[in-house]
């Protein structure tokens, strides 16, 4: 939609970190590393309300990431963001390299057998150790597609449309 930021999760935060305002963060991308390039992220706490805090300092501390936010000096400011989320704009997150998409791209594209047959939308990705699988509302019921080549064929996100390779019996 133009003219509507579309943001996106990258934490959210879980308590204060020790007695300077520091806040402990749990991240919501693969990379919690990313956190350091963040300049400003969008703080939004209950009922959608939010602001841009600029981020003075941090980094990644075993499996959380630390962060300073100007404005967050004690530790009462740090517990009042408690369950906040840290977001960014869309347009601001990096490029992936050719080929690979962020799960935020490919949620609520419409799901297409190769010959054309609407399936539904994908509402999900789980990301499994073995492999990925992609949950679509057929408006019925939910089906897990596993997201191997063998059966997302292609994806176009254009056009809207993952096309697949529906196993035998899936959808009947």
């Amino acid at each position: 939609m133009r003219g509507v930021e579309t943001f996106i999760p990258v934490g959210r935060i879980i308590r204060p970190h020790g007695l300077c305002g520091d806040v402990k963060v749990i991240s919501m991308t693969d990379y919690p590393e990313r956190f350091r390039k963040f300049q400003s992220l969008y703080v939004e706490g209950g009922k959608g309300c939010g602001k841009w805090v600029e981020v003075e300092g941090g980094g990644v501390h075993g499996n959380y990431v630390v962060l300073k936010l100007k404005g967050t000096d004690d530790r009462q400011a740090a517990e009042d963001l408690r369950g906040f989320l840290l977001k960014v704009r869309r347009e601001d997150y990096p490029d992936l390299p050719k080929g690979r998409e962020y799960v935020f791209n490919l949620i609520g594209l419409r799901v297409k057998t190769v010959e054309g047959r609407n399936i539904g939308s994908l509402i999900d990705i789980l990301q499994l150790p073995g492999q990925d699988i992609y949950v679509v509302d057929t408006g019925e019921r939910e089906i897990w597609i596993p997201g191997v080549k063998e059966f997302i064929k292609k994806i176009d996100i254009s056009k809207g449309v993952i096309r697949i390779q529906l196993l035998e019996g899936l959808c009947d």
